[in-house]
């Protein structure tokens, strides 16, 4: 109970910073995207390109709630984090909007090669090292729950237990990222580890995950955000939001680095690259 308040907490203070804050649309000083603007954008896509949209603002939960909803929060929110802990009774629809996360972690045993699919894949010596211990590429498991995991579930190898829930970075410890940027992003992330006993720490193209570990990338576009995550054959694979899992990249080739490869989908695109990253599990 006390986990959920805290997380209530954060939730509602983002909620009323979020009406006059905007975020920054990458690590680099581009112009500002307000959450009308974003919302704009997303209704203006089609249904199978907002599918692919990894980003959900906290301010879009908020036309989910009714005046009375507002008129609690608004109170809520006015109390110190003493008075907020005491509090018994939360709204239906905040606790269900606000309400703990619950992710299940996924245990993947079985290995189906890239190169035992019908399609004709050159495999290069150059790929980057591999540890040993990264997941292998399954789409048969991820396309069967691909309602319930997005390429943020996908990099930690969870999956939501809520259908059509997209994780956010910071959602799992109760404090999302504001920005849309590399820096509050990974912040976020960070911050998740320790709720899912990994650590994360930042890598390098040439460095080899080491016992438990794997690669994992991100990459930041004006309106979304996006993860990849290395495989057990050294190449990568990435979710866009709740669609099928995938190898390769805008252009239909193999993702051999996340860094190089091509991020343009036209609405959704992703030109600043934020970094390697490995995973502890």
């Amino acid at each position: 109970m006390k986990r959920r308040f805290t997380l209530l907490i954060a939730m509602v203070m983002l909620l009323t910073t979020m009406a006059t804050n905007v975020f920054a649309s990458s690590a680099n000083n581009n112009s500002k995207v307000s959450p009308k603007e974003w919302q704009e954008w997303f209704n203006g896509l089609s249904k199978e390109e907002q599918l692919s949209v990894n980003y959900e603002p906290a301010s879009s939960k908020q036309l989910r709630f009714t005046d009375d909803d507002m008129e609690w929060l608004n109170w809520y929110n006015s109390l110190s984090k003493e008075e907020q802990l005491a509090v018994k009774y939360v709204p239906s629809q905040v606790l269900k909007v606000f309400g703990d996360t619950k992710v299940s972690k996924t245990a993947i045993d079985s290995l189906r090669l890239k190169e035992e699919t019908k399609e004709s894949i050159e495999l290069r010596s150059t790929k980057m090292p591999t540890g040993g211990y990264e997941f292998p590429y399954n789409p048969s498991y991820w396309n069967e729950n691909k309602e319930y995991a997005n390429c943020y579930a996908y990099a930690l190898n969870v999956k939501s237990k809520t259908r059509g829930h997209k994780l956010q970075p910071g959602e799992i410890s109760g404090r999302m990222f504001t920005d849309l940027t590399c820096r509050d992003i990974i912040n976020a992330a960070y911050r998740d580890m320790p709720e899912l006993d990994y650590k994360l720490r930042r890598s390098s193209y040439s460095e080899r995950p080491g016992y438990r570990e794997y690669k994992v990338a991100l990459v930041v576009g004006r309106y979304d955000y996006h993860w990849y995550r290395q495989d057990k054959d050294g190449g990568w694979s990435h979710k866009r939001g709740l669609s099928e899992l995938s190898y390769k990249d805008a252009s239909g080739k193999y993702i051999y680095d996340p860094e190089e490869c091509d991020r343009d989908y036209g609405n959704l695109s992703y030109p600043t690259f934020c970094g390697y990253y490995i995973i502890r599990y």
